[in-house]
């Protein structure tokens, strides 16, 4: 969660950190990967969006809030304890997703109850890239493109080191609950996965994930052909703005992202309960 900043100093992203565009904006995005990767057990408390998936993914076993509910100091440890007793019913840790939509009563409460951030991220847009390439023409060069995730998809996460490696069974399933326009792309050559990644339509906003490649495929190109067939899907969908986000610390992801012109709008942090607290 730790990063360096630009005069060398250690940065610790909290989610706390004022956003680059207006809180409207934020929620649409928001509600773009709530849509794009769902958990496949959700609740709903006011503006709260619970989401639990046996553990697998932060974003899907976390609690988003996507606005103020403007809640008192009573009626707010209430909803935090109903959130607790959520993940504590699923034997799940009680996670928060904090951004710059979580208001500063509820930091105040989850500090106070012994929540601490970790597992930061920064979220990231940019306009499709010009140089596309279409799905025909990557199919033509050796890619495959899946309207849902099968052995290539998962067989590239795998091989790549992927962070969803290994929980193909509850993928599978929450995957499938994605509506509108997706698409898993995966290379492969004979010594086995190059490359993969996961993209989604959600109104006109292209999302993606588990863009990975194998050790051996790096600096080869790969990752930025799988991001011009991205954009060439996208634009297919009727998306004309991307949003993804990268891991802080991730540089090399980083580095890529913003060659495509994407740049950092948006921090998150997952706030956890300390064990005891």
């Amino acid at each position: 969660m730790a990063t360096t900043a630009a005069d060398g100093a250690l940065a610790v992203i909290t989610g706390t950190e004022p956003a680059l565009i207006p809180s409207a904006r934020m929620r649409q995005v928001e509600e773009a990967f709530l849509a794009t990767w769902p958990a496949l057990d959700q609740k709903t408390l006011g503006s709260w969006r619970l989401g639990a998936a046996e553990g697998v993914t932060g974003r899907s076993n976390s609690v988003t809030v996507l606005g103020d509910d403007d809640l008192d100091g009573k009626a707010l440890s209430e909803r935090l304890d109903a959130v607790e007793a959520f993940y504590a019913a699923r034997a799940l840790a009680s996670v928060v997703r904090v951004t710059a939509l979580t208001p500063p009563a509820l930091i105040d409460a989850l500090r106070a109850r012994g929540y601490r951030p970790e597992d930061a991220s920064r979220v990231l847009v940019g306009t499709l890239p010009a140089d596309r390439i279409r799905l025909e023409e990557a199919r033509a060069k050796g890619w495959v493109i899946e309207d849902e995730a099968g052995e290539p998809f998962f067989s590239a996460a795998d091989g790549t080191g992927s962070r969803t490696s290994g929980h193909r069974r509850v993928l599978e399933a929450l995957l499938a609950k994605v509506g509108g326009a997706k698409a898993f792309i995966s290379r492969h050559d004979e010594k086995g996965p190059l490359a993969g990644a996961y993209v989604a339509v959600h109104g006109a906003m292209l999302t993606l994930y588990n863009v990975a490649t194998a050790e051996r495929a790096r600096r080869t190109g790969l990752a930025s052909q799988m991001m011009r067939i991205a954009a060439g899907f996208g634009a297919d969908a009727g998306a004309d703005t991307l949003f993804l986000f990268v891991a802080a610390g991730n540089d090399p992801a980083l580095t890529l992202y913003r060659r495509f012109g994407a740049s950092q709008v948006y921090t998150y942090a997952y706030w956890r309960k300390e064990a005891g607290a």
